[in-house]
């Protein structure tokens, strides 16, 4: 990682270790959040269950033959079925395949996208990263919006720095990575949960241009900035300008990944972003290089320059 991005902390550590004592905190937030989505998640499997038992109890005591048969129970209330194991497995929704377009816009990365696409694909709705609804349009609405951030990208910034805030899954911040190579990236994320997804990802990608940073983006030391900060589905534009404006280096841009609504966004979010002093906000629109949404991209320049902000 490049020197004149770490900045010394209180204790007199890095950048990673100037984030140390917030990540206690963010890690307390982090397991009460997921304590009470624990408790919500067992409140809706309860209901379930109780669903499924009277619907079994009707079928004059399915489930129970079935469970004792070693069969799985895929789907709910009309389209409860019990499938042997492996058919449950054939269960999981077709992933589009992508198209020579992307392949070739992807080009000597697409093994590693391709890979991660698959790691997603596996686990993405098993550890909470993405809904089953989004497994069958993954390439579409996720990896290729993600790929397509690099075209708003710096090229000509030598050592460019990117973080990326509340990263979950890794989207933007993997895709980016995978295709920057020449460029370094915090991703900045206070779920335990998805920290421990994104060094799974890490390791077996073999990334090293890329640093987690565990914790929350408003806990991270005043004085770190970046040259890039980017963000997608993570608040509306006037959170993220109070958000991420903080952690932009003068001259720096923020790049908000948004949806159709990205111009009201802006006149909503216009306040927030001159108290931040992000000036200029324009919408980016890139075309999907398959059939989907383009890419919309929000970006807004910090006033100043790097070394004076």
């Amino acid at each position: 990682m490049p020197s004149d991005m770490i900045f010394s902390s209180p204790t007199g550590g890095g950048l990673a270790d100037g984030v140390l004592a917030a990540r206690k905190a963010a890690d307390e937030l982090a397991a009460k959040a997921e304590g009470q989505a624990k408790a919500q998640a067992a409140e809706e499997a309860v209901a379930e269950a109780g669903a499924v038992e009277a619907a079994a109890a009707q079928e004059g005591g399915a489930a129970g033959v079935n469970e004792d048969a070693g069969l799985v129970a895929v789907g709910q209330g009309e389209g409860l079925a019990f499938l042997a194991p492996e058919e449950a497995e054939l269960e999981l929704p077709p992933v589009e395949e992508p198209n020579e377009a992307v392949k070739n816009y992807l080009g000597e990365h697409f093994d590693a996208v391709n890979h991660f696409a698959q790691m997603l694909y596996e686990e993405g709705e098993l550890r909470g990263l993405l809904g089953p609804r989004e497994l069958p349009r993954l390439w579409s609405r996720h990896l290729v919006n993600c790929a397509l951030l690099c075209e708003v990208l710096p090229k000509d910034i030598r050592d460019l720095t990117v973080a990326d805030v509340g990263s979950g899954a890794g989207l933007p911040g993997i895709v980016t990575a995978i295709m920057r190579p020449d460029a370094y990236f915090y991703l900045i994320e206070p779920m335990s949960r998805r920290i421990a997804w994104l060094t799974d990802v890490i390791n077996e990608l073999d990334l090293d241009n890329v640093e987690l940073l565990h914790t929350r983006s408003q806990d991270i030391p005043r004085k770190v900035k970046f040259d890039v900060v980017t963000s997608r589905a993570v608040a509306n534009l006037r959170k993220l300008a109070m958000m991420s404006g903080r952690l932009v280096a003068g001259g720096g841009q923020m790049l908000a990944m948004k949806g159709r609504k990205a111009e009201e966004e802006i006149e909503f979010a216009w306040r927030a972003l001159r108290k931040m002093a992000l000036l200029n906000p324009e919408v980016v629109e890139i075309p999907n290089l398959m059939e989907g949404e383009p890419t919309r991209v929000v970006r807004a320049i910090k006033r100043g320059n790097k070394y004076n902000t």
